[in-house]
């Protein structure tokens, strides 16, 4: 049914790109939790244990982790007004714990999907403050609606 639609390449680009996004929030820990083992044998002295392909490794998973937070941060940060970017301030620097935290919200979907596939786990939010004009508007907007 995709194909048909989309047609055969944007259907491959479209799964390639849902499946990485998927795959890299399951594999994000694993890649930190990586870097943390080689960055503590590196420190601790236990260089010779680190082999040239580890150390290859080490240093591509860096560039790609690193990379990946800087230009998520500065796509996040191109659609921001100067208040909103100051609003933000130097929050930018949880992003490793942003996406360990979505890692962790992935894994508990693949643990959801397996146990209960057609529940849809939602984020409560409370209800959004509004002022009198915006519930004016509203039911301007409702009555237009009714009326055509």
């Amino acid at each position: 049914m995709l194909i048909r639609e989309m047609g055969l390449g944007a259907s491959i680009v479209f799964q390639v790109l849902i499946g990485g996004l998927i795959l890299s929030s399951l594999a994000h820990p694993l890649v930190v939790a990586y870097i943390a083992v080689i960055t503590g044998q590196l420190l601790s002295g236990q260089a010779y244990t680190v082999g040239p392909m580890q150390l290859t490794l080490f240093v591509m998973d860096m560039a790609n982790i690193f990379g990946s937070y800087a230009i998520f941060i500065a796509l996040g940060r191109a659609g921001m007004t100067p208040p909103e970017r100051a609003a933000v301030g130097r929050k930018w620097m949880l992003t490793p714990v942003y996406w360990l935290l979505a890692s962790r919200a992935a894994w508990r979907a693949v643990r959801e999907l397996r146990s209960n596939p057609f529940f849809w786990n939602k984020t409560a939010h409370r209800p959004a403050q509004t002022d009198a004009k915006t519930v004016v508007t509203n039911q301007m907007v409702s009555e237009a609606e009714q009326s055509l």
